[in-house]
């Protein structure tokens, strides 16, 4: 019997809500809160697209970014409690996971540079054998193709305010262009059957110069075709 792509690409069906909002993680220090930051990125959204219209094989895709509350897109820290306080961040990673399938290969994944292309290294897979999600739930790269940028601006100081006013991190503001193709050949895509992409940032920060924590803020990432 033979498995259409249709069925192998359902078979990832994604379980999560259409939207997903990227989850928010306090920072603590040892056993007890310094100050209530929160760590927050851009909630992506992803869309395939087909190289041409004639084309049955190749096909590309884009994730964006939708503004935060205070408009800015990107990585960013805050606070929900005090005064202003600093924050220094040591290290930043982008992350974009592919499902495996057979029914596709990823031929490449790139960061849409333009300005940022001097604090970014490129975009390439990962030695990762798992990535820790902001819900708790890890992923396995035997299961997930797992693409990785690291941000190389830093350590970076940031003034750390409340979410109306504090500003996404230089250069964060970032979106990728992911191009593939399809391995059955010959029959028409769907962009609305591949599922399960995950993107976001894995950050490292100190705050007040003592209070040192790793927050995950990747999630979903939602489909928009």
């Amino acid at each position: 019997m033979t498995t259409s792509r249709r069925a192998l690409l359902e078979g990832t069906a994604w379980a999560a809500p259409a939207v997903l909002a990227t989850a928010a993680i306090p920072a603590y220090a040892a056993s007890t809160p310094i100050t209530s930051v929160v760590a927050q990125g851009s909630v992506d959204s992803f869309g395939f697209q087909s190289v041409d219209s004639t084309d049955l094989v190749n096909f590309t895709g884009q994730t964006t970014q939708s503004p935060m509350t205070d408009g800015s897109t990107g990585f960013r820290l805050y606070q929900t409690t005090g005064a202003d306080t600093t924050a220094v961040l040591t290290a930043l990673t982008y992350y974009v996971l592919i499902p495996r399938n057979d029914a596709y290969t990823i031929d490449s994944v790139n960061i849409n540079y333009g300005p940022v292309a001097t604090v970014w290294d490129p975009m390439a897979l990962s030695a990762q054998a798992t990535v820790a999600l902001s819900n708790g739930n890890v992923l396995s790269s035997a299961d997930y193709l797992i693409y990785a940028a690291t941000y190389k601006a830093g350590p970076t100081t940031i003034t750390v305010g409340p979410e109306t006013t504090s500003q996404a991190v230089s250069g964060t503001d970032i979106s990728t262009n992911i191009a593939g193709k399809f391995t059955d050949g010959g029959n028409a895509m769907i962009p609305s059957e591949i599922a399960g992409l995950y993107t976001g940032y894995i950050a490292t920060y100190s705050v007040n110069g003592v209070a040192s924590t790793t927050s995950s803020t990747v999630a979903p990432s939602t489909k928009t075709s």
